[in-house]
């Protein structure tokens, strides 16, 4: 898993080494994020939607990407996954100021399709970076993502929701 930019120096004794740069802050990744031109999905969405959240949480919420309400607005979980998110972030005594909420995709895709794996894998240093920074004790995926990798059928995961997080 590459997090960091690569560069190379030379050295004192002509020897050419790798030499690795910080990792970026949340809030430079979020403006990268807002310019993105990477993948196709740039002429099409509306906006870019940036992960937001406690730097410091100790959970990270992954979601898929966004929908049409987080393309709008450009903040993700705001739509139906969000209120399920939000009634579940409630049941265990969170808020959204508790977590960081971000998505692997950073923008909508044509249609609400999937997105494919050339828009995942431009958007994978995006999502490598935030979790460097983060450096979460869990990353809990949405249940979109969970139905599609995870188990491949569809399952009510309000309760298995609420259930991880209470653990």
């Amino acid at each position: 898993m590459v997090l960091f930019d690569q560069f190379c120096k030379i050295n004192q004794e002509g020897l050419e080494t790798k030499v690795m740069k910080e990792p970026s802050s949340l809030e430079i990744i979020q403006q990268d994020i807002k310019i993105c031109k990477k993948c196709e999905l740039c002429n099409t969405r509306n906006n870019a939607v940036p992960g937001i959240g406690d730097k410091n949480a100790d959970v990270v919420f992954i979601g898929e990407a966004p929908g049409k309400n987080e393309d709008i607005h450009g903040e993700p979980f705001i739509g139906t996954a969000g209120k399920i998110l939000d009634n579940a972030l409630e049941n265990a005594g969170l808020t959204r100021n508790n977590v960081y909420i971000t998505n692997i995709v950073k923008c909508r895709p044509p249609n609400n399709r999937v997105p494919n794996d050339i828009e995942k894998s431009m958007c994978n240093d995006y999502l490598e970076e935030e979790l460097e920074i983060i450096n979460p004790k869990n990353n809990l995926s949405s249940w979109k993502h969970i139905i599609l990798f995870n188990f491949g059928r569809e399952r009510n995961f309000k309760k298995s929701w609420t259930n991880c997080i209470q653990k």
